[in-house]
């Protein structure tokens, strides 16, 4: 989907990712907040809404 990770790992990373919001026009956001929204495009917003109702049947089954 050409996102670019950047794997963090000490203590100080947050601090500093909290704090440089932007880099070179790209802006920078932590997977680990709560409500992160990743950008979805018309086919994937299509084809995750064929694959709902195609399996709507068995969610229902499993629930129950």
């Amino acid at each position: 989907k050409g996102y670019e990770v950047l794997y963090m790992v000490d203590a100080i990373d947050e601090y500093c990712i909290g704090q440089l919001k932007e880099f070179e026009g790209k802006k920078r956001v932590s997977a680990t907040k709560e409500g992160l929204k990743l950008d979805e495009s018309e086919d994937e917003k299509k084809k995750k809404e064929e694959l709902k109702e195609k399996f709507e049947g068995l969610c229902k089954v499993i629930k129950d």
